[in-house]
């Protein structure tokens, strides 16, 4: 089962920017991609580094360590074949951001 769990306020998180949250053993990125917010895994797979903090262009959150990229609507890596992200669903209300998560 999962459930919808408030991570974050849409004034909390700079256009085309993000951040890490960490909820219920879950890390993840919440980010503004030109005014549409998004949450993936916040855990890069080149190395294990956390992507909030990273910016956001081309659609992709870009790993602020190695730079490596990651679409933030499918999660895949333009430039890596096989190299993806959890993309999570998301829901807004308000101003308040929901992020749907497995229930722990």
């Amino acid at each position: 089962m999962e459930v919808f769990v408030k991570v974050a306020k849409t004034s909390e998180i700079k256009l085309n920017g993000s951040v890490s949250i960490r909820t219920d053993n879950q890390f993840i990125a919440v980010g503004n991609n030109n005014g549409k917010y998004f949450a993936v895994s916040d855990i890069c797979p080149h190395a294990g580094a956390p992507l909030g903090g990273g910016w956001i262009e081309d659609d992709c959150i870009v790993c602020p360590f190695h730079c490596w990229k990651f679409n933030v609507n499918t999660g895949e890596c333009p430039h890596i074949e096989g190299e993806f992200l959890k993309v999570f669903e998301i829901k807004i209300e308000d101003e308040d951001i929901y992020v749907k998560i497995p229930k722990s």
